[in-house]
């Protein structure tokens, strides 16, 4: 937990990647709760690697409008 992340979002023919920060531990393959350092929405992604994570998509808890 507390470990920086970088949060990948995939799209039909793009990917786009924010940095965010674990809320939770996690070994490759679980997934975890991790807060975006800038919008400080939390949303839930698969860990990929270490310090590299998914995005689930429809998972975002909430943060700044």
């Amino acid at each position: 937990a507390n470990d920086a992340v970088r949060v990948e979002v995939p799209g039909r023919g793009f990917s786009l990647r924010f940095d965010g920060v674990a809320l939770q531990a996690g070994a490759v393959g679980e997934v975890i709760r991790i807060r975006n350092q800038d919008s400080k929405s939390v949303v839930r992604a698969r860990i990929l690697a270490a310090g590299c994570a998914e995005l689930i998509p429809g998972t975002r808890e909430g943060g700044e409008q």
